[in-house]
């Protein structure tokens, strides 16, 4: 069975009930047996397939069983006075995806942020100049059709593809892809924003 013939709806219906079954239970086990002071550390657990197994081990045996789930303890409950997080910002691309603002085959220029970035770039951009250029595309999870290599890429993953295949080896670990990306003169992550902060005010 394909994911274009599983039943969604259905899954989905049955997520809502189960999710209230098994969380209880998780956060009990999960108290119990890996923390000395409750709330225990989620990250800890999850980064140890041991402790993984552990846990579902004893969910769902619990949940077999047909015993009462525990309360869920109030450390784990969002305090009456905590504001409500906001919702997470959409990516430059996102934003300009939806707008609708860049039609297909509209081009990108690369331009590095900083000083060292361009001293670390330079003669190996000189050498082809493809290399600085992309194509803006409708593909939602790779926006950018880079010239050199006529593959698709996300804005930041081409970024740290460059930095591998110039050779930059103090090269950041993680970048902001859209700054260094231009769209007519005007920087991928500005055109973004000035976008969403005019559809904020509508």
């Amino acid at each position: 069975m394909n994911s274009d013939e599983y039943d969604w709806e259905e899954a989905v219906a049955q997520a809502v009930p189960l999710t209230a079954r098994v969380l209880p239970w998780l956060l009990h086990h999960m108290d119990a047996a890996h923390s000395s002071t409750a709330p225990a550390s989620i990250t800890r657990i999850l980064s140890d397939p041991k402790l993984c197994r552990d846990l579902v081990s004893l969910t769902l045996r619990d949940l077999r069983s047909g015993s009462e789930a525990p309360p869920v303890s109030t450390d784990y409950r969002a305090k009456a006075h905590q504001r409500p997080r906001k919702p997470r910002r959409p990516n430059s691309a996102t934003i300009l995806l939806n707008a609708g603002e860049l039609g297909p085959g509209t081009p990108l220029e690369f331009r590095p942020l900083n000083n060292t970035e361009e001293a670390a770039l330079r003669d190996w951009l000189t050498e082809d100049d493809r290399r600085s250029r992309a194509t803006w595309t409708n593909n939602r999870r790779y926006s950018l059709l880079w010239e050199f290599d006529g593959k698709h890429h996300s804005p930041s993953g081409l970024v740290m593809t460059m930095y591998e295949l110039a050779g930059w080896e103090d090269s950041p670990v993680a970048v902001q892809g859209p700054a260094r990306w231009y769209i007519e003169g005007e920087r991928m992550d500005r055109r973004a924003e000035r976008i969403l902060e005019k559809l904020e005010e509508e």
